[in-house]
């Protein structure tokens, strides 16, 4: 309610369709995907947990992302979430008891530049709803895990084989989070997310600092997926 009235009050304008008011209207957030289905990137990289996502990078989703990681539209941080928890949802076992909810982490460099951190802080809202919103009380937890160990090159311009080998040995699991995770019972969901899968390479470096330490996926959620990322099914809320 609060975000609303700033966003009146500033003039604010839904990123969606424009129209004046709040961030998000009522009628661009009712049109938002309510299940997710999985996805692989082609070719797919070595090692990728599945990975599930809510929709294509297009239209309102990438406007709702761009808006909230370079503009700080932090009204749009639950809706986000929203479409987060459910493709988090999907690559769980029916009546999971603990989810741990790591995000890819953003460069320092770049969180500075922003003043926010916008994986971050959609993640932590994704598992507060998903710990509000179970029937079965599932503990939620984000575990800020990864790290950038190096620098990697800009991606931009590289192909899929080329990003891979860029990014190789960039992430490491933070030694307090390795502890953390190795005092987790077997039966807890770890579950990796990011707000867009492209080629999925970052997404395969994480997993691959994730199992150098013996910590299994769950799976991989992301809100969206660029149209390089293919459909393989239908994966109900």
């Amino acid at each position: 309610m609060l975000d609303a009235l700033l966003d009146l009050a500033l003039g604010g304008a839904c990123v969606g369709c424009g129209s004046p008011g709040r961030a998000l209207c009522r009628t661009c957030r009712g049109g938002l995907p309510r299940s997710a289905y999985s996805v692989s990137p082609r070719p797919n990289p070595p090692g990728l947990a599945p990975v599930s996502t809510t929709g294509p990078y297009a239209e309102v989703l990438r406007a709702m992302i761009v808006a909230h990681k370079e503009r700080a539209e932090f009204a749009l941080t639950r809706p986000l979430a929203e479409q987060l928890a459910i493709a988090v949802s999907a690559t769980l076992p029916d009546h999971p008891r603990r989810v741990i909810l790591i995000p890819v982490p953003s460069r320092w460099s770049r969180v500075v530049h922003r003043g926010h951190d916008p994986l971050l802080r959609v993640v932590r809202r994704a598992g507060w709803l998903l710990r509000t919103r179970s029937a079965s009380d599932t503990a939620a937890t984000t575990l800020p895990a990864l790290t950038w160990h190096r620098l990697a090159q800009d991606q931009a311009g590289l192909d899929h084989t080329q990003r891979q080998a860029n990014l190789h040995g960039a992430l490491r699991v933070r030694g307090s989070a390795h502890q953390a995770l190795a005092r987790e019972p077997s039966t807890s969901s770890v579950v990796l997310c990011d707000d867009v899968i492209t080629t999925g390479a970052t997404l395969a470096e994480a997993s691959r600092a994730l199992a150098a330490v013996g910590i299994p996926l769950r799976g991989i959620a992301t809100i969206a997926a660029t149209q390089r990322v293919l459909p393989l099914s239908s994966s109900a809320d």
